[in-house]
């Protein structure tokens, strides 16, 4: 699934393959268990998916006057959901940077809880983070 956040306020979602070589590669020839994308897919059944992250999600779309494309979300894995999110999420590089380097899926999925939930806490004027 590929999320995009476009200019008309809207966050869609495709199946869409990425032109990426290393997205498109492993895409195609599936993960190991030594791999790094499967060590990080591990923490797939412990995300508090409807309770935290998609409150999180809808509570910072409609503050923000986006929407998203909710049966797509709906079909898609923890994994893939909140990878995605991770990719077009609009936080600075140091943010961007320590989603990359989350442990785990469930980490990963917490920090943008978190991050959400500290701009939403800030306000229209945001957290100060440094936006993409």
């Amino acid at each position: 699934m590929l999320i995009t956040l476009t200019g008309g306020g809207a966050l869609h979602t495709s199946s869409a393959r990425s032109t990426s070589p290393s997205l498109t590669a492993s895409a195609r020839s599936g993960t190991t268990a030594s791999s790094p994308t499967s060590r990080r897919a591990r923490g797939e059944a412990d995300v508090d998916r409807q309770a935290r992250l998609l409150r999180a999600l809808k509570a910072y779309l409609e503050a923000r006057s986006l929407r998203a494309d909710w049966a797509a979300v709906s079909k898609s894995s923890n994994e893939t959901l909140i990878n995605s999110l991770s990719i077009v999420a609009p936080y600075g590089s140091q943010e961007k940077q320590a989603l990359l380097e989350a442990p785990d899926l469930k980490t990963r999925a917490e920090m943008l809880v978190a991050l959400a939930e500290m701009e939403l806490a800030a306000g229209a004027g945001g957290s100060g983070s440094t936006l993409q």
